[in-house]
């Protein structure tokens, strides 16, 4: 399991709030592409049946993103889903967007394979900037950011890097559940549940770990 800590500022910062991450290694990219579009309809009815509990849980983080003056993706996102299905774009992306419109957890992916050494949860420093998946992305002072050892890798409130986001040659991924005031642990350990109970039959390793307080570092 990829080494993942918390440093003493974001502790500071953040305490109180339950995160969660996956590793999922060598995964069949074609069994997962033909098991979502085999299951897509079971899937997007999932996301219906939930959906009252899904905005729920969404309004929570979209609280958290506004007063952090960001407005959170989910929001849209989940009354677009709702409206016209889930949408395609590549399984892993796929994946992602499925497990966030069932369950209303804000997460992350990644390629694994592109991270170099551990990653450290942090917080931003003054004018600290990072390359996003399109452009530079100007960080807030004191924005929960995550690093490996060459640099932030992805904004709680922005998104991913360019440098580790998944490819269609992404075939070991890290899969971030982030947690957010009043979210329960429960919450994010359900939303890594299925991702592994959906992935273990294409893949060769499948992991996750919950850490119920940004105190917890172990």
């Amino acid at each position: 399991m990829i080494e993942w800590r918390f440093t003493e500022q974001f502790v500071v910062r953040y305490s109180g709030g339950a995160q969660g991450l996956g590793e999922f290694r060598d995964i069949s990219i074609s069994a997962l592409a033909a098991a979502i579009e085999d299951r897509r309809s079971q899937f997007y009815e999932n996301v219906r049946m939930h959906a009252e509990k899904a905005a729920q849980s969404i309004a929570k983080y979209q609280q958290h993103f506004q007063l952090w003056g960001y407005e959170c993706p989910l929001v849209k996102q989940h009354q677009r889903t709702l409206d016209k299905g889930l949408p395609k774009v590549n399984p892993l992306v796929d994946l992602l967007l499925l497990l966030e419109m069932r369950f209303g957890v804000l997460m992350g992916v990644h390629d694994v394979e592109r991270i170099a050494g551990g990653l450290k949860y942090d917080c931003a420093q003054p004018g600290e900037s990072f390359r996003g998946m399109r452009y530079q992305l100007l960080c807030k002072d004191d924005e929960f950011v995550i690093r490996d050892h060459e640099g932030i890798i992805a904004s709680y409130f922005q998104g991913a890097d360019d440098r580790t986001c998944v490819s269609k040659n992404t075939r070991s991924i890290v899969l971030f559940a982030f947690g957010a005031p009043s979210i329960a642990a429960g919450l994010l350990e359900e939303s890594l549940a299925a991702a592994q109970d959906l992935l273990k039959s294409f893949c060769s390793k499948t992991e996750f770990q919950i850490r119920p307080d940004a105190i917890s570092n172990s």
